[in-house]
């Protein structure tokens, strides 16, 4: 679902577990800044932090679904992110994984 959106791909895809890397192609900073608005204006929370890549341009969050996202549909998920990415500026509009993905160790610098 979520790496059908521009500019986001996950790592496993299909993920295998609760817990997926996803990569968001857009400025850090301005991702943040757009995150901490979407939880003022619509009392949502999409991450707290993100990780280093080592690539610049691209983000990362790890991100682990529990027993509380049950209540929240994945349209409801997919629209959050999809707005965040909107209004961050996605850097890219396709969908599969981008190559320097294949190198990529979440946490590097």
């Amino acid at each position: 679902m979520l790496s059908a959106i521009p500019g986001i791909t996950v790592k496993p895809d299909p993920p295998q577990t609760n817990m997926m890397h996803v990569f968001l192609r857009c400025d850090p900073e301005r991702l943040l800044e757009e995150c901490v608005d979407i939880a003022r204006t619509e009392r949502v929370l999409i991450f707290r932090r993100l990780v280093s890549t080592g690539v610049p341009g691209l983000a990362a969050i790890e991100l682990a679904l529990g027993d509380a996202v049950e209540a929240v549909s994945d349209a409801e998920i997919g629209a959050y992110f999809g707005r965040l990415m909107a209004r961050a500026g996605a850097a890219e509009t396709r969908s599969e994984p981008a190559p320097e993905l294949a190198r990529v160790r979440v946490g590097a610098h």
